[in-house]
């Protein structure tokens, strides 16, 4: 038997040691990108040369990728870094240890300088807001090139960061402008299958796109304590997962988990929303649990009916699933589950298994596109109810019966109704400016990590309209509601022009950014600060309602509306 357990402990010693080594090895990994990506975002993003604008970045990640990642110790790591970099500027140091004094270059006052002003970020062609980056040039205190604000970065001192344990980066924020001085843009090479390399083809485009998307929201997102983020910690965790998938299938996925940690409710990676085929329902998750609220085929399901399994599979996995790459409040991304739940790309029949009281029932049900039409129409006498999802309706129509009917129920708990333009029906409520509903703020950045000093704040004028209308106003809310939606509420709200009834809003307005990474996917999300006329947070907490109410399910189960219920009971009794 001692034979026998020496005999086992030599096969397994060599095998602990392999596994200890891997396990080193992809650490060292994990480091190494870490530090080129800190990297990469501080030289593209904010040292000021002329040489830096004309590489192309992408080809610069896909081609520095494979050599970093294979390096085995740090002394290696610093070495592929500069060798990467020194191409960029030669005023880029590493080092492993961090410089006692960094000072930066002795400038006369007769010297040119430049630095990066942005006002926002421009990473796409597509954006709903105007962001703007440029390149500064200043001589004797001056702005001698269009400038966007006035915030000069420190030029006295170069900017130091410690990379990973043991590695720093320093370069200077501020130089001297030189117009010859250019640089041969030849990091372009083809990603090979080379089977010697550390990382297969599919995993450096997946890891171009985290490293550029960490960069972009490191910089430029301005949520980060909002969102309580950990962001290094979240960069290292999806880099480490990605190096473990050779194969590399669903490559947004990487991209949700990032988007899923910035808690943004405007945040989508554009290529992943397709046309698809839906079960005959509408699903909220209530208490964890996921009921049916609006059935399209009455004959297989009823409202207040609890989903239990899908094809088999328990609706409680696919809800932690989905939730898995939906980005805001908890609120929101509990709405936008159910949403989702169903969603499929295939039109394939379905078992579904549900609850029904005390009784389970299975169904089986081919998914087909299902067009919602609400309807818009009078409820009670003088009250005129308006889905904001119904095509039908138009602002016009909606204007005339205000001014005819004692009240108007706004139901915006589903649908955009942006094009509708609601603001003008409260345009037409007030002989006076409104006030603006929020404070829009778009971050004016010379500082790397999202060190935001000042911020642009545009003028708001919200004129009044003729004729004008005197009529009770009533919203009905969710936790869909966002962006324009909560702009819209909010204006009525502090303007005392409706009442609002329903659940807390999102918490996500601003106007969305647009960014390309270099796989081609499209990603967007927030990037303007929002905040209330008094100055406190609503990203995340949203528009808290004058009357809350909550679905429950018991209602659910009695074929009751409580939220238009509530709104009714409120306009009868005023």
């Amino acid at each position: 038997m001692k034979n026998f357990a020496c005999y086992l402990l030599l096969i397994l010693i060599p095998f602990s040691a392999n596994c200890l080594n891997e396990e080193s090895i992809h650490n060292q990994q994990i480091k190494n990108l870490v530090a080129f990506s800190k990297s990469y975002g501080y030289i593209r993003y904010f040292h000021p040369s002329i040489e830096s604008g004309i590489i192309n970045w992408d080809n610069f990640l896909l081609a520095g990728i494979p050599g970093i990642v294979g390096c085995k110790n740090n002394d290696e790591l610093k070495k592929s870094l500069t060798q990467l970099f020194r191409p960029v500027s030669d005023r880029v140091s590493f080092f492993s240890y961090k410089p006692a004094k960094n000072e930066g270059q002795n400038y006369q006052p007769t010297d040119t300088l430049s630095f990066h002003q942005y006002r926002g970020i421009k990473t796409s062609d597509v954006s709903y807001l105007l962001f703007k980056d440029y390149q500064v040039k200043i001589s004797n205190n001056s702005f001698i090139d269009s400038s966007l604000f006035n915030s000069i970065p420190n030029y006295r001192e170069n900017y130091c960061e410690q990379l990973i344990s043991g590695l720093f980066l320093s370069f200077p924020l501020v130089r001297k402008y030189d117009p010859h001085k250019r640089v041969n843009d030849n990091f372009y090479q083809p990603i090979s299958n080379d089977p010697d390399l550390p990382v297969t083809k599919e995993q450096i485009k997946i890891l171009a796109d985290i490293i550029a998307f960490w960069n972009i929201v490191q910089h430029f997102y301005p949520y980060h304590a909002e969102s309580g983020m950990n962001w290094e910690q979240t960069l290292e965790s999806v880099v480490g997962r990605a190096l473990n998938d050779p194969k590399g299938n669903h490559p947004e996925k990487y991209i949700f988990m990032l988007g899923k940690e910035m808690k943004d409710g405007h945040f989508r990676v554009t290529n992943h929303f397709r046309q698809g085929f839906y079960l005959p329902f509408d699903v909220r998750i209530l208490n964890s649990i996921p009921v049916i609220t609006e059935s399209y085929d009455t004959t297989l399901f009823k409202k207040g009916d609890v989903l239990q399994t899908i094809n088999q599979k328990p609706v409680a996995f696919l809800i932690d699933s989905l939730k898995s790459y939906i980005s805001g409040s908890d609120e929101s991304v509990n709405y936008h589950t159910g949403n989702s739940i169903p969603w499929n790309e295939s039109s394939d029949e379905s078992k579904v298994e549900l609850l029904r009281g005390k009784k389970v029932i299975s169904v089986i049900v081919k998914r087909a596109y299902f067009e919602r039409k609400p309807k818009s129409k009078f409820l009670d006498k003088g009250i005129y109810y308006c889905n904001l999802a119904d095509q039908n309706c138009n602002m016009d129509t909606l204007i005339s019966i205000a001014g005819n009917t004692d009240a108007i129920i706004l139901d915006w708990r589903n649908g955009s109704g942006i094009r509708l333009l609601v603001h003008k029906l409260f345009q037409h409520m007030t002989d006076d400016t409104l006030k603006a509903p929020f404070r829009f703020m778009t971050p004016e950045i010379v500082y790397p990590d999202h060190r935001f000093e000042t911020y642009f704040e545009p003028k708001q004028s919200i004129p009044p309209l003729k004729p004008g209308i005197k009529t009770k106003i009533v919203i009905l809310s969710s936790p869909s509601n966002m962006s324009y939606q909560e702009s819209i509420i909010k204006d009525a709200q502090r303007n005392n022009l409706a009442t609002i009834v329903g659940e807390t809003t999102a918490g996500a307005s601003g106007s969305i950014n647009y960014s390309t990474l270099p796989s081609g996917l499209e990603v967007g999300w927030t990037g303007m600060k929002v905040i209330n006329p008094d100055g406190s947070q609503h990203h995340l907490k949203g528009i808290k309602p004058n009357m809350l109410v909550t679905p429950t399910l018991v209602g659910l189960k009695a074929g009751k509306d409580e939220v238009l219920d509530k709104a009714l009971e409120y306009l009868k009794t005023e």
